[in-house]
C-alpha cells in the first residue's frame, strides 16, 4: 500500500489483532483534490510517503486507542464488508507502517526526537534555545571560555560563547541589532575563531560554530563563519502565516527569481553567475510569499535542482522535494507548512538540470529568453 520510500526498519515483526498502534503526530496526511493516493508528509525527515486510499484509511484510524482488530471491523463497516475478509490486508498494512516508523504499537521503539534544540521558558514571556543533551563531539562545558553575550530574536533568546577577545568583537558586530543583557541565558552557540596555523591545540576545537555539542559549520574563513551564525540567528525569527522559507540560493532578475537548493557549491556558482549577468544574489534561507508566489517583491519563476538531465517533475515529485528544502520553526503551524508548500508545487514550476547548466538555465529564465 505504500511505496518504497524509506529503508525499512531491519529485522520481521508481526501485527497480531489485540495490538493498538498509534500514527506519528507529526505526520501530515495530504490529499489532492481528483486524486484517491494519500500523501503522508514527515517534514520532521523530511519524507512523502504515498499509500492507497485503503493504506491512508489504516493510517488515520491507528489513534493509540483502537485494537488493530477494531481497526478491521470499523473498516468493513465502511466498505459494508466481512472483517474476516479484509483482517489480513489491513495487518500488512499496520506491519508496514510500523517498518516505516509511520505508527508504533507497544511492541516498537519510541517514535524518534528529531529535533536538536528546544525552547524552554525564560523572562517576561520569552523562550530560550536550548539544545538537547548530547554526547558527541568535544566536551565545550569543560574548556574555558574568552566570554559569552547574548541576543534574541522575535520572543527566543540564546546565549553564544566565544573563544577570544576577537571573536567576541566580531560577534557582537554582526549581531549588533538583537543583543541583550541576559547574563542567564543558557549557551546554544559556540563560536571558534583560531588564528592561522592555530589547530585548536589539545582541546580539538576547530574553526567554526557548534549548536551545543554538534559541530554545524567549519571553514578557515572566518566571514563565513560568522554569516553561517547570524542566518542561524536569524532563523529563529517565525515565518509569516504566508510565508514558506527553502533552504536555497537564489538568482533574480529581470522577468523574476529562481532558486536552486543551498548545498555543495552551489553558492559560488550562483553568486559568481549574478555578478557576471547584472543578476541578484538571494542567500539562503529564501523567504517565498506564498498569496503573490514572490520572493523579496519578484515573481518565481521556477525552482532547479541538479539532476541527471533537464526534466520537469510532476507537482508530486516536486512536492516531495520542497519538502526536503523546507526550513521549519517550533513555532510553525505544520498542516499549514504543509498546505503552502503542497500549493508551491502546483503553482511553480520544478525542474531538473545538469549541474553544470544550472546557472546557464537559471539566468535564461529570469531574462524571459
Amino acid at each position: 500500500m505504500a511505496e518504497q520510500d524509506q529503508a525499512p526498519r531491519e529485522g520481521a515483526i508481526e501485527t497480531t489483532g489485540d495490538m493498538v498502534a498509534s500514527s506519528r503526530p507529526d505526520i501530515v496526511p495530504l490529499v489532492r483534490d481528483g486524486e484517491s493516493d494519500v500523501m503522508l508528509v514527515d517534514l520532521g525527515l523530511r519524507t512523502v510517503h504515498t499509500v492507497n486510499v485503503t493504506g491512508g484509511m489504516v493510517w488515520a484510524r491507528c489513534d493509540g486507542e483502537r485494537t488493530v482488530d477494531g481497526i478491521t471491523s470499523a473498516l468493513a463497516e465502511a466498505f459494508a464488508t466481512q472483517p474476516d475478509l479484509i483482517r489480513d490486508d489491513v495487518e500488512r498494512s499496520v506491519t508496514e507502517f510500523r517498518l516505516r516508523g509511520l505508527l508504533r504499537t507497544d511492541e516498537d521503539p519510541p517514535f524518534p526526537t528529531l529535533a536538536t534544540v528546544s525552547l524552554d521558558p525564560g523572562p517576561d514571556g520569552t523562550r530560550y534555545v536550548q539544545p538537547e543533551p548530547c554526547s558527541c563531539g568535544v566536551d565545550l562545558d569543560a574548556l574555558e571560555w574568552a566570554g559569552t553575550v547574548a541576543a534574541q530574536v522575535s520572543t527566543v533568546r540564546m546565549g553564544i560563547r566565544f573563544n577570544s577577545d576577537d571573536a567576541g568583537d566580531r560577534i557582537r558586530e554582526v549581531l549588533d541589532q538583537c543583543l541583550i543583557e541576559d547574563p542567564g541565558a543558557p549557551i546554544a552557540y559556540t563560536v571558534v575563531l583560531l588564528d592561522d596555523g592555530d589547530a585548536g591545540g589539545t582541546t580539538g576545537l576547530r574553526n567554526g560554530f557548534y549548536e551545543g555539542r554538534r559541530f554545524q559549520m567549519g571553514s578557515p574563513d572566518h566571514d563565513g563563519i560568522l554569516a553561517a551564525l547570524e542566518k542561524r540567528v536569524a532563523a529563529w525569527l517565525p515565518a509569516g502565516p504566508d510565508e514558506v522559507r527553502l533552504g536555497a540560493f537564489g538568482m533574480q532578475g529581470p522577468a523574476g527569481t529562481v532558486l536552486i537548493p543551498a548545498f555543495g557549491a552551489l553558492d559560488k556558482q550562483l553568486s559568481e553567475a549574478c555578478e557576471r549577468e547584472g543578476f541578484t544574489f538571494i542567500d539562503s534561507p529564501a523567504t517565498i510569499d506564498i498569496r503573490s508566489m514572490t520572493v523579496a517583491g519578484h515573481s518565481l519563476q521556477g525552482v532547479i535542482w541538479p539532476g541527471p538531465e533537464t526534466e520537469r517533475l510532476d507537482d508530486r515529485d516536486s512536492l516531495g522535494r520542497l519538502v526536503m528544502l523546507a526550513v521549519l520553526h517550533p513555532d510553525d503551524d505544520t498542516e499549514a507548512r504543509v498546505d503552502s508548500l503542497d500549493l508551491l508545487a502546483g503553482k511553480v514550476d520544478c525542474l531538473l538540470t545538469p549541474a553544470d547548466q544550472i546557472t546557464d538555465v537559471a539566468a535564461a529564465i529570469i531574462r524571459g529568453t
